[in-house]
């Protein structure tokens, strides 16, 4: 998704393709804003940092060099909450990702493709989106031994399990995302308010 965006910034079409834990930005350029603490109402800080530097004529470019960084151990339940919690953070910053996003996962694709498939070109639906389904898995695979410079240190068969089940929970994180606008970061709950702002709310909630 990433290098996509990447590529059509690159074109001229000023996407916002910034993941700040591995994002190196002009600090002259963010003093002009007043610094970091000017955009301290927002969670996803760097999303808004690059969307000012943007704005002020600046590119954003994705190097070559994978930033690499030790994730640690994660569990089923922490992982699909970084999934929820960004997933909100998305929805807040650029409202009209709540008609997107379900086209840009796998099954949903899948299924919109496989129903066109049968009426335009007469093809078999399960076929069609076990075909789908192959490809698209593959096309990762392929990208992250490129991405690792060689092949990743699990088997075949735990990417086969681990991308199943990423691509089956999607939709759910989407839906409870939806559903659960309040976000609880570290020692704080708070909810989000269009267009990226956070507002602390006194109650903890915990957001799975």
């Amino acid at each position: 998704m990433y290098l996509f965006l990447g590529l059509l910034d690159a074109l001229g079409l000023g996407v916002n393709c910034c993941t700040g834990m591995s994002c190196l930005m002009r600090k002259k350029v963010l003093d002009e804003a007043g610094g970091i603490s000017a955009f301290g109402i927002y969670l996803a800080e760097d999303y808004f940092f690059a969307k000012y530097i943007q704005d002020r004529g600046w590119g954003i470019r994705i190097s070559s060099q994978p930033a690499w960084q030790n994730a640690g151990i994660s569990r089923v339940k922490s992982f699909l909450s970084r999934l929820t919690r960004w997933c909100k953070l998305r929805i807040a910053m650029v409202p009209h990702t709540i008609l997107l996003e379900p086209f840009s996962e796998c099954m949903v694709l899948g299924l919109v493709a496989s129903w066109a498939g049968t009426v335009l070109l007469r093809a078999d639906y399960l076929t069609f989106f076990l075909f789908h389904t192959l490809t698209w898995s593959l096309a990762d695979w392929i990208m992250l031994n490129i991405v690792q410079n060689g092949p990743p240190p699990f088997s075949k068969f735990e990417f086969v399990i681990s991308w199943c089940f990423r691509e089956v929970s999607a939709l759910f994180i989407f839906l409870h995302a939806i559903w659960n606008p309040v976000i609880t970061w570290r020692t704080g709950s708070y909810k989000l308010r269009w267009w990226g702002v956070a507002e602390p709310v006194n109650t903890r909630v915990t957001v799975m």
